[in-house]
């Protein structure tokens, strides 16, 4: 069963197309393979203009493996994904391991509900946020079973596990912070210096960027300027993007019916039962144009608020259920679901505080505590029914928002073979990032800089993609161009109005961005200008 879901969320990624981020992480990958003790003194372009790779956001581990494995096998979209499936078959088989310490009844549909969620089966990409959280699953993992009998050992894993964490995505901080509170939780203090092997690595690792390049890449990132305003808008973020990817919430309205026990338990699971039905209605209403995509929108910003407070709420309870333990000091009774609660709590503090953006893929790391505890208390009491019924919705959704989503990404692979057949022979121009810059340049398109301008020459054409992340307006301010000259669109097909576009919601959310909608809009239009002349500098 295990092969079968990774076989299963495999088979969606393989053929995918590089998106979003995927093009900068094999672009320092590459640079990393050829100048392995210089990672951050190479150049990528992500913005304006080329900038030393030391200005992005992540460490390089993930980079050095991907990097030495592309020079072994070499890049294309099937070999780099066979890469990243190994990190979702550790994810998938420590998970279920996971849960075997926690859960004793139903232990498949948590596996479920985390290995056909749509965060982490649209998400992989080449992207580092599934790599992450398999480390993360087996730190914890390694750290609440009772299957590794020495307590050194136990540390002395989760330490390394931790290490390599951070060394992949800075986020992973809070699980030095892990290690100690385990130790105290089972008054293991003699352990206590096991827990500063990823602070040491970090020390090693920040001492490697000094010799790179003169600074340190930990205390040089961008942290978001703090404000209550910020931080309203950016909680509201996340419960939207929780509520989202969580169809398993169901099951767990469900058991908190049955938990409750009200007179009207009946009508209540009716209500629910029709709710399940509510997408297909809205689509149905969608494609027969009786709703607008900003109706859809206000309705679905509503259900996913309500369905991410119901995850809160439900993990609330499970705290105060906790508390009187932890105020009789009896903390090593409930050890692992304390770990699980710190693993919740401090992944989502964690995004919140210093997150640039709002994201699924930020959720997706919280999901598997998440998962975990609310099958344990609350999820399992409800009636079974409802269990295969929020998997039948985690399956369809997931497989629509692939679908959609490979699309979107095939969109810019497709197009830029078409615009270089087209123009074959002439000189092409390209703005704009992710996928769509990967393969411009394998088409023979020239990324353009608008800052040095001096090689763009009359006659010339820019291939211009209106609706991805780009350099757009400063290039505009330099060149003078003849009207559209021609441009490269494609409708959707009415499978497709399930969109993570527009222009890449899924992957950059917000209470007014929600993650996921209906939506007719175009993955285009790339327009295709013929340079008029460039003004200069002067």
């Amino acid at each position: 069963m295990l092969f079968t879901l990774w076989f299963v969320a495999t088979a969606f990624n393989i053929t995918k197309p590089y998106h979003i981020d995927d093009t900068g992480h094999l672009e320092i990958a590459e640079w990393l393979a050829e100048h392995p003790t210089h990672p951050m003194s190479g150049y990528i372009n992500w913005g304006d203009s080329p900038a030393p790779i030391h200005l992005l956001n992540q460490p390089h581990l993930y980079f050095y493996l991907l990097g030495f494995y592309i020079k072994l096998f070499g890049v294309n979209e099937i070999t780099t994904h066979l890469f990243q499936s190994f990190f979702t078959l550790l994810a998938i088989v420590f998970f279920y391991k996971l849960v075997c310490v926690h859960c004793q009844k139903h232990v498949f549909f948590p596996v479920f509900f985390l290995a056909l969620c749509p965060a982490f089966v649209v998400g992989q990409n080449l992207m580092t946020d599934v790599p992450l959280l398999s480390l993360w699953i087996l730190f914890y993992y390694v750290l609440t079973t009772d299957r590794i009998r020495s307590e050194w050992a136990s540390y002395l894993l989760a330490g390394l596990i931790a290490s390599a964490a951070v060394l992949i995505k800075y986020t992973s901080l809070p699980l030095i912070p892990a290690i100690f509170l385990a130790i105290l939780f089972r008054k293991d203090f003699r352990y206590l210096y096991l827990g500063l092997i990823p602070v040491l690595v970090l020390a090693l690792w920040s001492l490697f960027n000094y010799f790179d390049y003169g600074g340190i890449h930990l205390l040089s990132r961008p942290i978001s300027e703090f404000s209550i305003q910020r931080l309203r808008v950016v909680c509201l973020s996340w419960v939207l993007c929780m509520g989202a990817i969580a169809p398993f919430t169901l099951a767990l309205a469900s058991g908190c019916i049955e938990k409750i026990k009200p007179r009207c338990s009946g009508v209540l699971h009716t209500f629910l039962g029709g709710v399940a039905l509510l997408p297909i209605l809205l689509f149905a209403l969608f494609l027969s144009n009786w709703l607008s995509e900003d109706q859809t929108d206000f309705v679905f910003r509503s259900l996913f608020f309500v369905n991410g407070l119901l995850v809160l709420s439900v993990i609330l309870y499970v705290v105060l259920r906790h508390l009187k333990a932890c105020c009789a000091l009896e903390m090593e009774r409930i050890y692992t679901e304390l770990i699980l609660l710190y693993w919740f709590f401090s992944g989502f503090a964690f995004v919140v505080l210093f997150a640039p953006f709002m994201a699924t893929r930020h959720v997706l790391l919280v999901l598997p505590p998440a998962i975990i505890l609310l099958h344990k208390y609350v999820m399992f009491q409800g009636r079974k029914k409802f269990l295969v019924l929020s998997l039948l919705c985690s399956i369809s959704l997931t497989l629509m928002l692939a679908v959609s989503d490979f699309s979107f990404a095939n969109f810019y692979k497709k197009n830029a073979e078409v615009i270089a057949e087209k123009l074959e022979g002439e000189t092409v121009w390209f703005s704009g990032h992710w996928g769509w810059q990967w393969y411009a340049r394998a088409n023979g398109m020239r990324q353009i800089d608008p800052h040095n301008l001096s090689a763009v020459q009359p006659g010339d054409y820019l291939a211009y993609p209106e609706k991805i992340h780009q350099q757009g307006t400063k290039i505009a301010s330099r060149l003078i161009l003849f009207d559209d000259f021609f441009e490269v669109n494609e409708r959707r097909s009415w499978w497709e109005y399930v969109s993570t576009a527009s222009p890449a919601r899924f992957y950059i959310s917000s209470w007014r961005q929600i993650p996921w909608n209906f939506s007719r809009d175009s993955f285009g239009p790339i327009i295709i200008f013929r340079v008029k002349n460039i003004i200069s500098d002067e």
